[in-house]
């Protein structure tokens, strides 16, 4: 797949050129790549059980990909003071035991032994039954969405966090041995909460499955909307039959924007509604048909945003 031209202020920090979302964009040109735009995609497999980018035999808490910081955004480079929202992980296996949950961790960098340091966001988890990983033909991301953005002014990792999948076992795609050219970009945690690079730890010289969404700093982009402020409510949550929202306006609004989309960014639910006048409004909707998972909800009132993640109970 041919890189696009970024035309947005908004770009995927992504070594993999062959694989990146349609709406998602890099810049064309870059000086620096990661080693995942020219390399093979393989999942590997750990022999007494699990993956090695992955849940496995190790006990492996945690796997993480390294990004920078610089002054010109590249594939693999977020501008200073950029924040990052939102995180698309393939996954390229599963076996759903005790069906838990997994989530997506941004940390910073200590520049003296390179590996993780100070946690920066954490997303909101993702039932290991809303992970799509049946086809082999073709890339399924699994979006994960930060409970508060992370704000970038240095090196980052991005992580995936294995340890609230209690009985699951899940892998994540890399390239294949070799292709990373010594990097040590991508890194593990280990049963003990020791971070190294999975060269050194596990002798593979990889690059990992982890797409960062970065935002820069001179993309205004939605402010949040207040959570309080509107008194915004949604329940039942987990819904299996019908979900409602509701919300308080103090002021008049023109237009608002309402979707619920799935963690692969598909939308399910859409509707807009326009010159809404002051007090207490509610919105109710029929779920009883979508798939049993996490989904996010989305409302966009007066160039204003609120997302909020909602379950999926389904019906047995």
């Amino acid at each position: 797949m041919k890189l696009l031209q970024k035309q947005t202020l908004v770009t995927v920090l992504s070594c993999a050129i062959f694989c990146l979302p349609s709406l998602l964009f890099a810049h064309e040109g870059d000086t620096l790549k990661c080693h995942f735009e020219n390399g093979t995609p393989h999942l590997y497999l750990y022999p007494n059980g699990g993956f090695i980018c992955g849940t496995n035999g190790f006990g492996d808490l945690e796997i993480a990909q390294k990004y920078g910081v610089d002054t010109v955004i590249t594939s693999c480079t977020a501008e200073n003071n950029s924040t990052l929202p939102e995180v698309y992980v393939w996954f390229g296996a599963k076996k759903v035991g005790l069906g838990d949950s997994v989530r997506v961790k941004v940390y910073g960098v200590n520049h003296n032994t390179g590996a993780p340091s100070q946690l920066l966001s954490t997303s909101f988890p993702v039932t290991m039954s809303s992970i799509d990983t049946s086809s082999a033909d073709s890339v399924i991301y699994t979006r994960f969405l930060m409970q508060t953005p992370a704000m970038l002014n240095d090196s980052f990792f991005v992580s995936v966090e294995f340890s609230t999948a209690f009985g699951d076992t899940i892998g994540v795609m890399s390239t294949t041995d070799g292709d990373a050219g010594g990097s040590k970009l991508a890194w593990t945690k280990d049963s003990t909460g020791l971070w190294a690079s999975i060269l050194s730890m596990r002798s593979l010289d990889v690059d990992l499955a982890i797409f960062p969404k970065v935002v820069d700093q001179h993309d205004e982009g939605f402010p949040e909307l207040n959570e309080k402020e509107l008194n915004f409510q949604v329940y039942p949550n987990p819904a299996s039959e019908q979900l409602t929202f509701s919300y308080e306006l103090k002021q008049a609004a023109k237009t608002l924007n309402f979707q619920v989309s799935d963690i692969t960014g598909k939308t399910v639910i859409k509707f807009s509604e326009n010159n809404l006048i002051i007090g207490k409004h509610e919105q109710t909707f029929n779920v009883a048909d979508l798939p049993k998972g996490t989904y996010l909800l989305t409302m966009e009132m007066n160039g204003k945003k609120y997302t909020k993640q909602v379950l999926i109970a389904g019906n047995d």
